[in-house]
C-alpha cells in the first residue's frame, strides 16, 4: 500500500522536531498534562445523553402511541450510540488519562465506563497496547478494519455476531492471565444492564426495555466497529485478501470536528492518527498538538489528512 499520513509522521524524529519559533516538540509536550474537568464534562454529556435516549422516546410514545414501535427503534438505535459514546473513554483510561493517580484511574473505568460491556480496563490496556504495536500486521488485537466494508460486514456488526468474535477472541487471549476481576466484570456487566431493564418493567415500560436490550447487543457494538473500521481501513485494501494473514499496513485517519464526526469519534478518536504518533497524550491536548505540528514542516500534510467519516464510508463501501 502506498504511504499514509501515519507512516510520513513517524518518519519524523520526535527529539529534532521544532516550530518555526523554535520550540521543540520535547519541550512542548511537557506541559500537556490531561485535563480532567474536560473528561469529567465529556463524561456527563454522554450520560445525560443516555438518559434523554431513553426519556425522550418514551414521551413520544404516550403522546403517539400509534408509532410506539419507531420511537422504541429510535430509542435502541441511540441507547448504542451513547453507550458507544461513553465506551470510547475506557480507550482514555487504557492511557491512564482520566484520573491522575492510576487505581482511582482503574477503578473510575470500570465503575462507570467499562461496566456497560463487563470489560476490566487493566486487561483491555494489554489488549490495546498490542493495536498500538502491531497496527497493520496480521497479529493486530483490535482488527474490524481487516473486513471490507460491504453488506456482510454491516449484517454481522448488527446482529451481534462480530461483537461475539470480539468477546471469544479476547477471552482466548486472556486465558492464561485471567484475573479474579477479569470473572467479576461480565457479571457485573449482566446484573448493571439487567437492573436497569428491570427497573424499566417495574416502571410500565416495557418496550424500552427492549429498546435498551437492542441499544446494548446490537447498536453498541455496531458503531464501535464501525467507527474503529472507518479510522485503519486503506482505501485501497482489497476485499479478496485475508489481513489475518498478510499484512494490511498502517493506516489512520484524521476526521473534522462536525457534530457527526465529533460525537462518533469523542474522546479525541477525531485525531485518531495525532493518537498513534505518540499514543500517551491525552485527548483532551491533541489540539494543542495539531496546531503545534501545523507551525512544523508537517503543517501541509496534515492540512490535506482531514476527511469526515461520512465521506470515509462512500469511499470504502464495496456492493
Amino acid at each position: 500500500m502506498a504511504a499514509t499520513p501515519l507512516q510520513d509522521l513517524e518518519t519524523v524524529e520526535k527529539t529534532s522536531l521544532k516550530d518555526h519559533a523554535g520550540l521543540s516538540f520535547t519541550d512542548f509536550r511537557r506541559g500537556l498534562s490531561p485535563r480532567y474537568t474536560r473528561v469529567f464534562l465529556d463524561l456527563l454529556l454522554g450520560y445525560a445523553c443516555l438518559f434523554l435516549s431513553l426519556y425522550v422516546p418514551f414521551r413520544l410514545g404516550l403522546f403517539f402511541p400509534r408509532t410506539l414501535p419507531l420511537w422504541v427503534l429510535m430509542s435502541g438505535f441511540s441507547i448504542g450510540y451513547w453507550i458507544a459514546y461513553l465506551h470510547l473513554f475506557m480507550h482514555e483510561a487504557a492511557h491512564y488519562n482520566i484520573a491522575p493517580d492510576r487505581k482511582w484511574n482503574d477503578f473510575l473505568s470500570n465503575l462507570f465506563i467499562s461496566s456497560w460491556s463487563g470489560q476490566n480496563t487493566a486487561s483491555y490496556r494489554a489488549i490495546h497496547w498490542d493495536h498500538h504495536r502491531f497496527l497493520g500486521q496480521p497479529n493486530d488485537t483490535e482488527h474490524s478494519y481487516f473486513n471490507a466494508l460491504n453488506l456482510r460486514f454491516l449484517l454481522g456488526s448488527l446482529t451481534g455476531f462480530s461483537a461475539l468474535k470480539v468477546v471469544l477472541f479476547r477471552g482466548k487471549k486472556l486465558e492464561k492471565q485471567r484475573t479474579l476481576l477479569d470473572r467479576l466484570m461480565p457479571a457485573a456487566g449482566l446484573a448493571l444492564n439487567g437492573l436497569v431493564v428491570w427497573a424499566l418493567i417495574r416502571m410500565n415500560a416495557r418496550p424500552f426495555a427492549l429498546a435498551w436490550a437492542m441499544g446494548i447487543v446490537l447498536f453498541f457494538p455496531f458503531f464501535g466497529a464501525l467507527r474503529q473500521l472507518l479510522e485503519h481501513r486503506g482505501e485501497k485494501a482489497d476485499p479478496r485478501i485475508d489481513y489475518s494473514q498478510v499484512p494490511h499496513g498502517k493506516v489512520s485517519r484524521m476526521f473534522k470536528e462536525g457534530p457527526l464526526d465529533s460525537l462518533l469519534g469523542a474522546a479525541g478518536f477525531t485525531r485518531h492518527l495525532l493518537h498513534h504518533w505518540d499514543p500517551q497524550i491525552s485527548y483532551t491536548r491533541l489540539a494543542e498538538v495539531e496546531r503545534f505540528l501545523k507551525d512544523t514542516e508537517l503543517g501541509a500534510g496534515l492540512s490535506t489528512a482531514r476527511t469526515t467519516y461520512l465521506r470515509t464510508f462512500f469511499k470504502l463501501f464495496e456492493w
